[in-house]
């Protein structure tokens, strides 16, 4: 992002960010005001240099992914094809999921929430409770070594907090 006025100008940000935090940043250095709540948080202060202590977490999810990035078990969807999940709204042009798919939208997502350097990776299976795995993503960036078995508490932690959104889809 380039500000009129340079703020920043080169400043490249270390913690991790989210896509609902550019709405408030812009608005914040725009002047902007919203007649409604951001899901996000402005970033204007880690362009400024300063740090955050917890870095702000991160969840994150797939929408309607691949089979060929799936681990053996991985929950599916009963569909071929992707055009005949959607319909397009007459007055709106609108495109939206149709409603008899969502409960499959919902149940094969994989589903991600990571707090500085540990992030839980949540994954459902067709039988049986979901896989969950954890990674260390200073040591582990590409996320391959699972060490949920060696850092329970850890995945305790992460697993209740990600729970919290998981209620509410």
């Amino acid at each position: 992002i380039r500000y009129p006025d340079g703020m920043g100008a080169g400043t490249r940000v270390p913690d991790p960010v989210r896509t609902v935090d550019i709405a408030p940043t812009l608005a914040e250095r725009l002047g902007l005001t919203w007649p409604n709540p951001f899901d996000g948080e402005t970033m204007s202060n880690l362009v400024a240099g300063e740090r955050e202590d917890p870095p702000r977490p991160l969840y994150v999810e797939t929408g309607m992914t691949e089979r060929r990035y799936w681990n053996a078990g991985h929950a599916g969807y009963p569909w071929e094809g992707v055009g005949r999940k959607y319909r397009v709204d007459g007055e709106t042009g609108l495109v939206h999921i149709r409603p008899e798919f969502h409960e499959f939208l919902l149940g094969a997502k994989d589903r991600g929430y990571q707090q500085g350097d540990w992030k839980l990776v949540w994954r459902p299976m067709k039988q049986g409770p979901a896989l969950v795995q954890l990674f260390n993503r200073a040591e582990d960036p590409v996320n391959r070594d699972d060490i949920s078995l060696k850092h329970p508490e850890r995945l305790a932690t992460l697993g209740l907090e990600m729970a919290t959104i998981l209620a509410r889809d």
